[in-house]
Parts: structure tokens; sequence; C-alpha cells
């Protein structure tokens, strides 16, 4: 008990240092850390993202459980729609049970940006869909996630994919998620990165520990509510432990 507590303290203190840059050798993440993950500076975009958002949450009082398991804080928000805009993301790919609210905020600093929602929940879908519709310069294409050979057959329709999003609940099968993985794989980039919801879950922990090791991932950061890959070659291959508050 008193290892662990040990342990606990240790670990918490090392990635309060790293989020504050501290021990952080590489260019790259130094400025992640910097001006996008600390920075509060406030995008033109976030006054009506984040009011959709807030209303999401008090207008389907049937879904109230679901809906505040899926909506995540205002700043988680912010850190997407700062990293796509810096990395110049376009194309996007989410998983999960999704109100689209993620790929809302990934989409927002580009008219030019496409959603591609693969959704495990119909009643959630429903949602999403209203909710897209609320932002009618962007490309957002919903799918029910629960064929396999649909989703592989709309994956492999992409060129090119900036973005895999995978969110709440999308990890209770470790192959499927393996699987889609698989099929993104070939058509990231330098640019690209990929995002995972509840790392500290033990069935989500187990994907997440597989990333850090694939040799594909050059950039891993454990942000301990979530992570973030990265798969620019030009990078030194390193994974850090971080601190986000949620």
């Amino acid at each position: 008990m008193r290892n662990d507590f040990f342990s606990f303290i240790c670990d918490s203190i090392s990635r309060k240092r790293s989020s504050l840059g501290y021990g952080i050798h590489s260019p790259f993440v130094f400025y992640l850390i910097a001006e996008l993950i600390n920075d509060k500076s406030h995008y033109y975009a976030f006054q009506l993202l984040d009011e959709i958002r807030k209303e999401l949450l008090v207008s389907y009082p049937y879904l109230n459980e679901k809906v505040r398991s899926v909506v995540k804080s205002e700043k988680y928000y912010h850190v997407l729609l700062k990293l796509a805009h810096y990395m110049k993301s376009e194309n996007i790919i989410e998983y999960g049970n999704s109100l689209a609210i993620s790929s809302l905020y990934l989409s927002a600093h580009k008219s030019t940006c496409k959603s591609t929602i693969f959704n495990l929940s119909n009643d959630l879908m429903n949602i999403a869909e209203k909710i897209t519709s609320k932002i009618p310069d962007k490309s957002f294409s919903h799918f029910n996630a629960n064929n396999p050979f649909d989703i592989e057959k709309k994956i492999n329709a992409i060129n090119s994919i900036d973005v895999l999003y995978l969110g709440e609940n999308s990890l209770n099968s470790f192959d499927i998620i393996s699987n889609i993985y698989s099929l993104c794989l070939p058509k990231f980039h330098d640019n690209s990165f990929l995002i995972v919801e509840n790392i500290g879950q033990e069935n989500i922990m187990l994907f997440w520990n597989s990333l850090c090791n694939d040799k594909n991932v050059t950039v891993a950061l454990d942000m301990k509510s979530f992570g973030i890959a990265f798969f620019n070659t030009k990078l030194h291959k390193r994974n850090y432990k971080l601190s986000f508050k949620m």
C-alpha cells in the first residue's frame, strides 16, 4: 500500500513537471505544451461551439447520463481545435459513442474539413446529425458503426486521414479497434495524429500501450485522461507522461 502511494506521488510530480515543460527536449512537444495545451488564448470559433456544447447538456434530459459521459470540458475541446489548426488537419475520422462535438472542434479551423463519424449509438447519432446541421459550411457524414464491413469500405474510400479520434466506448473490443487502426494506418502521414479517450481504463490502456510500442508512432503523449499519438517520421521516438485537468 505504501509503495503504491509513493509511486502515485512520484508519478503525479513527474507529470506536473513535464506539463510545465521541464525535461522536455523535443522542440515539437515543448511547443505543443507551451503554445497549445497550456495556452489560454481565445479562438474566434470557441464561442459558437461552446454554446452548442452547453446546450447539449440541458436539451436532452432523457439521455442525460449518456450525454454527460460523452461530453468533455471546454478546455479539452479547445485543445482539440488548436491542435487541428496547428497540424493543418482536414480529413477527420471519429469512432465511438459520439455527439460529434469532438469533430465540430477538430474541424472548426478550416471550411474544407471533412468529418466521417462512425457512431456506436443510434440515439446519439440522431442528436449528432442535428448538431452538425448547425454548421452548414462543413462536411459531416454520419454512419452506424455496428457493421465492420461498412466501416472498412468507407475508410478504404478515403485517400488520406489527418485525425483518427477514438471516443467514448470505442474500445470495448480490442480486436475491432485494432482493425480500425490498421485500416487507417496506411493513410496517415507526417501531420496525422490519433486521439484516444479514457486511457486510464484497463481495456483502453491495453490498446494505448500497444500504440506506444508501435514503430509507426513516433511521439505519444499520455495526458492521463486521454492520449495523443503522432506519426511524424522526422521526430525521435519517445513517450511522454503529462497531466491535464479535465
